[in-house]
Formats: structure tokens, C-alpha cells, sequence
């Protein structure tokens, strides 16, 4: 299912998503995919086949408040980590697929939900951190190759640019072949 099946207003983008969190609500806890965009959280119930039987969209600006505080929560109870996020009219709450994950999906929330965008982690899921491992030991390898002459030559190395947004004009750095996301207002950018 892409962007485009996910009902998403013409100013609402995709933050991160998640395909290996667990329904917790439903009997032998299917696989489901949640979205969150800046403005609802999208879960998504698929067949074995991989068909949609069920979208759910839950609006951001109904989440509960409780003493003032968001009724947004992590935790990890007897070896699964939990997501549960409280609307005035329903209720979300899946596991995770590990801990950091989940409380960076809860993080996110918050910051959203008290205007933090400037905290906001881009796509958060295992995948993610595995490719931010990648880039690290590829580094290292790179370090440790130059040493044994077996470096990137300067025509392979991957160089910084700085281009500006199409959405707001702002200038965005980033490594050529990229596709990163405007820090001001969300826009991808392909460098």
C-alpha cells in the first residue's frame, strides 16, 4: 500500500512506519503496520496474502489528556515492549518490535502533540538502525581500508551538497544520492 492509499491530507507527510509491531487488542496478536504522519497514526490489519482487511486512522488531536499530560505510553512488560496511545474515543496499543523502537514511536508522539517538531526522529524502526550501523561500520571500513590503501578514491566518495527545499526554500545538506527530509517543513528532497 503507498502514500497515495493512505488517505493523507494534501499537507500531512509521513513521519515513520513500522510493519512488524503486533495488534494486542486482537486474539493471537497479528502482525500490523502502523504510519504516523503529523497529524493521526494509521494501523493497518493485513492478510496472509498481505491484502488490507483493516485501516484504522487515529487523529492525533483526539489523544486523551490525563493531569495534562498526552496519554501517550511505553513500556516493557514480561519481554514485549508496548505502544499505547489513548483517544477520547478509542485506543491504540500494539507491541513493539523492540524497545528502542517503541519508545522512539512514543517520543515522536509527544513531540508532535506538544509542538516539538524539532525533535522528531525520522524513520524509527529496526531496518533503520540497522542502516545507521551500516554507514557506521562502513566508515570504519573505509578509515581501516586507507590504511591498507584500499580507501574510497575521491571519485566513489559520497559528497556533502547543499541544495534548497522545493517546499520552503530553506538550504538542506546531506550526502549526493540521498533523499533526506526538510527540517523546517518535511519536505523530501532528493540531493
Amino acid at each position: 500500500m503507498g502514500k497515495d492509499n493512505y488517505n493523507l491530507d494534501i499537507d500531512e507527510y509521513i513521519i515513520c512506519e513500522e510493519d512488524t509491531a503486533y495488534d494486542t487488542t486482537k486474539v493471537l496478536f497479528p502482525l500490523v503496520t502502523i504510519i504516523l504522519t503529523n497529524k493521526k497514526l494509521i494501523k493497518l490489519s493485513k492478510s496472509m496474502l498481505g491484502k488490507v482487511k483493516e485501516y484504522n486512522e487515529f487523529e492525533l488531536v483526539n489523544i486523551k489528556f490525563i493531569n495534562d499530560e498526552p496519554a501517550v505510553y511505553f513500556k516493557r512488560e514480561m519481554g514485549n515492549s508496548y505502544l499505547r496511545v489513548l483517544f477520547n474515543d478509542n485506543e491504540l496499543k500494539v507491541s513493539m518490535p523492540s524497545s528502542v523502537v517503541g519508545q522512539a514511536w512514543a517520543d515522536n508522539i509527544l513531540a508532535i502533540v506538544n509542538g516539538d517538531v524539532q525533535d522528531i526522529e525520522y524513520n524509527v524502526s529496526e531496518a533503520g538502525l540497522a542502516d545507521q550501523l551500516t554507514d557506521l561500520m562502513s566508515g570504519v571500513g573505509d578509515i581501516f581500508g586507507a590504511f591498507k590503501g584500499k580507501g574510497y578514491s575521491d571519485e566513489k566518495r559520497p559528497t556533502k551538497i547543499t541544495i534548497k527545499c522545493d517546499g520552503c526554500g530553506a538550504k538542506v545538506t546531506g550526502s549526493s544520492g540521498k533523499v533526506i527530509r526538510c527540517e523546517y517543513c518535511g519536505t523530501r528532497v532528493s540531493l
